[in-house]
């Protein structure tokens, strides 16, 4: 009779750590929330002048892969400092797999290297 073993830690496979994370204002004085990988690339929220938060995925060459609105409501935009927390919260419960599901879009530069 086989019995369901769930994987202990050692055999999950995890995304790119986070190194680090700054909040700063452009120079508009609008918010950019980014949050940087092993390997140096980054996820931000930044305010635009037209009050949308924008989520951004940059690869380590600064090249930009996504850019879209975080809302469908402007009027229900979080700050961006408070998406940066909800993903700092969130991201290191990822696997490699969950990731390109639930987040492909840092999944296509974190883990396929775009």
């Amino acid at each position: 009779m086989d019995t369901y073993r769930p994987p202990d830690e050692s055999e999950i496979e995890r995304p790119p750590a986070i190194v680090n994370h700054t909040i700063e204002n452009d120079s508009d004085g609008l918010t950019i929330a980014r949050l940087f990988f092993e390997g140096g690339a980054w996820l931000q929220y930044r305010k635009a002048a037209d009050e949308w938060v924008y989520e951004e995925m940059f690869t380590a060459d600064g090249e930009e892969v996504a850019s879209f609105e975080t809302e469908f409501d402007r009027n229900d935009c979080n700050t961006p400092e408070e998406y940066l927390s909800r993903e700092i919260g969130r991201y290191d419960k990822y696997t490699v797999r969950g990731l390109g599901i639930q987040r492909p879009h840092i999944a296509t530069v974190l883990i396929e290297g775009y």
